[in-house]
């Protein structure tokens, strides 16, 4: 009995994780994809088969989307990335206040992002925000930060960056003191500076934790929605409609579910190709 009871515990243990994965994780991707040869309401649809992925790819808004989600992604990862492992190399060694400065750098992540797109609305404000008296105060004339198509994503990447920062510092932190000090003395003592410690040293063994804060980015950055939504609305015009806004307003404002499904499955395969890429660079340098 005793036996029994031993092989049978396990799961029974794991069960309602099991269950909570496969009701909130496995069925709803599994019910979208279905959807998403579909046309019509909640109430009724009707199987279109692969007419909203043909439609999708003829779809010059979903083109206008994808390219303003790219632009998004390649102005705040790379700069995420610097940035984050300096702050965490600078945080990682003995100083005054080491920790509330660290709780400062992460505190941007852990507010609501309707509330840091009200703030910096408020800061971008063309009439009465902080930059634009600052550029006053300095003789510079104002800027549309996110009024001007041509700034609106870069002011958009800045908040990402100033948001999400923190965060991967401190992964880059965790990483830094996984490091063995005996790497740095033996360095020291064939010569080495600061500098070529950091490159030859700090840099490669980081890799593995740099390829994860890639992927956490790059998939973050392509699900970007409450910022813009709050923020711009996707505007002016289009020059800050990506792909989830788009998403979201087909399949909650017009109510094209079968199309919105769709589109969500193609951003889905596409984070999908970007991470077994990057998984595929982290088992190589392993």
């Amino acid at each position: 009995m005793n036996s029994r009871f031993n092989r049978i515990a396990p799961y029974v243990f794991v069960l309602p994780n099991i269950l909570v994965v496969v009701l909130f994780a496995i069925y709803p991707l599994i019910a979208n994809f279905v959807l998403s040869f579909t046309e019509g309401s909640f109430e009724e649809t009707t199987f279109v088969g692969f007419d909203n992925y043909i439609l999708a790819f003829k779809d010059e808004s979903f083109w206008i989307s994808l390219r303003n989600t790219l632009y998004y992604t390649l102005l705040l990862v790379p700069p995420t990335i610097v940035l984050s492992l300096v702050i965490a190399v600078g945080l990682n060694r003995a100083m005054p206040l080491k920790n509330t400065i660290r709780a400062v750098y992460l505190l941007p992540y852990l507010l609501s992002w309707s509330v840091i797109g009200l703030i910096w609305r408020w800061i971008y404000s063309s009439n009465y925000g902080i930059l634009n008296n600052l550029l006053a105060s300095v003789g510079l004339p104002p800027l549309r930060w996110i009024l001007d198509p041509n700034l609106t994503i870069p002011s958009l990447a800045f908040v990402g960056i100033w948001a999400g920062v923190g965060y991967y510092m401190m992964i880059y932190l965790a990483g830094l003191q996984g490091i063995s000090g005996t790497y740095y003395e033996a360095a020291k003592i064939d010569g080495a500076n600061k500098w070529q410690q950091f490159i030859y040293i700090t840099v490669p063994s980081l890799r593995p934790i740099t390829t994860l804060i890639v992927i956490l980015a790059v998939t973050s950055s392509f699900r970007v929605f409450e910022q813009i939504y709050v923020m711009t609305g996707g505007g002016p015009g289009r020059a800050s409609f990506v792909l989830v806004l788009y998403i979201f307003i087909k399949g909650f404002n017009e109510f094209s579910i079968g199309y919105a499904a769709a589109l969500s499955v193609i951003l889905f395969l596409i984070l999908l190709v970007i991470t077994i890429l990057q998984q595929k660079l982290l088992n190589r340098d392993e």
